[in-house]
């Protein structure tokens, strides 16, 4: 007879409690949001986007080592920006590497809509699955925006240089 769980016990008693904790809370947060946009007439999304101009600070350093980092302000047009999202899954079979997207994903969703709602075109660059999405405003956007020329050639894998990566 086996002391410790079996790995199918524990994560199914982790679901039960995670469904019976969003069952408990999904009803609070829900009110919550719509106390929001009564007071306001609207969520904190402004849709559609509208273009406008960004700040960026820019950082960067020089190519020796103790290089000091520079910043400095520069601007953009948004409507002339885009973000590439590469890979982010729902879930992955290194472990460690699923809590690092677990920590990223709120942070990364908040900048991606403010980004979103100020014009940026916003571009999911998944290993697969695009074909779930192909009918979709958001990718019927991405299929119509204006060509440009990438700097570099791009290929479908990014071979390690070994001039520059050990």
């Amino acid at each position: 007879m086996h002391n410790t769980p079996s790995q199918s016990r524990r994560r199914f008693l982790q679901s039960l409690l995670q469904g019976c904790g969003a069952g408990v809370l999904l009803p609070h947060m829900e009110s919550l949001l719509a106390d929001e946009t009564k007071d306001t007439g609207a969520s904190n999304r402004s849709l559609p986007p509208v273009p406008g101009i960004l700040s960026v600070t820019l950082r960067k350093r020089g190519k020796e080592s103790a290089a000091p980092a520079t910043t400095g302000q520069t601007e953009w047009n948004a409507s002339e920006t885009a973000i590439i999202i590469c890979d982010m899954w729902a879930d992955h079979p290194c472990k460690l590497a699923a809590q690092r997207v677990d920590r990223m994903a709120p942070r990364m969703n908040q900048v991606i809509s403010k980004a979103r709602d100020h014009g940026v075109a916003i571009i999911h660059a998944p290993s697969g699955g695009i074909e779930l999405y192909e009918d979709t405003p958001f990718r019927q956007r991405i299929k119509a925006a204006k060509y440009s020329k990438p700097p570099v050639p791009l290929q479908n894998w990014c071979y390690l240089n070994p001039e520059k990566e050990p």
